[in-house]
């Protein structure tokens, strides 16, 4: 299994709070305020995931990435601080 791993840098609070609400109607969870990782259905939801997010962006102002991770790299994340957030994640 592939997660995907999304953050973004968008400076418009409009299309933030656009680029947010699509990664949430896509499945993704919201783990900070820019990051987002998604679990399941690797290839349509990234491809969906690119074709919003090249609507909601400014290319000149905002930045998205969109990071495929190994499920067993995933796995092997660690999480430092403000409590626990999913199953598999060390948090110390």
């Amino acid at each position: 299994m592939v997660v995907i791993i999304v953050a973004y840098d968008i400076s418009d609070n409009e299309r933030r709070l656009r680029m947010m609400r699509a990664l949430l109607t896509l499945g993704y969870s919201r783990v900070q305020r820019s990051v987002y990782i998604h679990r399941r259905g690797f290839e349509a939801v990234r491809k969906s995931t690119i074709e919003r997010a090249s609507r909601i962006i400014d290319p000149v102002t905002d930045s998205i990435i969109i990071l495929p991770v190994p499920d067993n790299v995933y796995r092997g994340m660690v999480k430092l601080g403000k409590g626990g957030w999913e199953h598999g994640i060390v948090t110390l």
